[in-house]
């Protein structure tokens, strides 16, 4: 989906020849003057720009960072009550592994419906309530909430990643653990860590679950993939480590 003539692309994705990670910019403002995902969350907290003062800004940086600001509070005020509606119905099949402070679900639904709207600029297509990929947008966004330190290991680990999601496959076997000697010591080091994810009962109910109810009503096993995982990466750019 292409914007409209005059319209500020929200999310563009860039390759970076430096590097076999994508890295993603905003076409608008190359030189931004606060990083996007402050401003995004600012956004979803209200007014990105009063966020962003009280946070301790300069005008300088605001005013740099202008066109971001502007695309975060739209995308903010597009989102529709439907949109909120669909956005609550997924996660009170959540409910067990939701927190109990009323804050942060609002933020979980800010999120998620703020997610929901960018994958729809972002993919050209629509994330519908119930669709395989919005239930594991679902997912992952509680997940980044409620197991911030995994759902970032997810993202920016891919050899982990991928050892997971194959161990969500219906039938397949988790990694056999301890290693034996003659195994590489890297890969034993990454089943390790694959195997204390999967063990973790609130992380695996929010990687595999089938709580949430595909359009029709109708009970189906929702699990992340490594095709879900890379939209995440574009939805869900991290910040590259010093």
């Amino acid at each position: 989906m292409e914007p409209d003539e005059g319209e500020t692309p929200v999310f563009v994705a860039t390759q970076s020849p430096a590097s076999d990670v994508p890295a993603f910019t905003f076409e608008a403002d190359p030189d931004l003057g606060i990083e996007k995902r402050v401003i995004f969350d600012a956004a979803v907290a209200g007014d990105a720009e009063v966020g962003l003062r009280a946070q301790g800004y300069t005008e300088d940086e605001i005013a740099r960072s202008e066109p971001l600001i502007r695309n975060a509070d739209a995308m903010m005020q597009a989102v529709s009550k439907d949109t909120e509606a669909g956005i609550r119905q997924g996660l009170s099949a959540l409910a067990g592994l939701l927190p109990g402070n009323p804050r942060s679900i609002k933020r979980i639904i800010n999120m998620a419906s703020a997610y929901q709207v960018s994958a729809t600029v972002v993919f050209g297509r629509d994330f519908r309530p119930g669709q395989e990929r919005w239930r594991q947008l679902i997912m992952f966004v509680v997940l980044s909430s409620e197991r911030p330190r995994i759902w970032e290991a997810l993202l920016r680990e891919r050899d982990l990643a991928d050892r997971v999601c194959a161990c969500l496959e219906p039938g397949a076997d988790w990694p056999d653990l301890p290693g034996k000697p003659e195994d590489d010591v890297h890969e034993a080091a990454r089943d390790r860590r694959a195997l204390a994810i999967l063990r973790d009962d609130g992380a695996l109910g929010l990687l595999r679950t089938e709580a949430i109810p595909d359009p029709d009503g109708t009970s189906v096993t929702t699990r992340l993939t490594e095709d879900a995982l890379a939209d995440f990466r574009i939805l869900m750019p991290l910040k590259a480590r010093s």
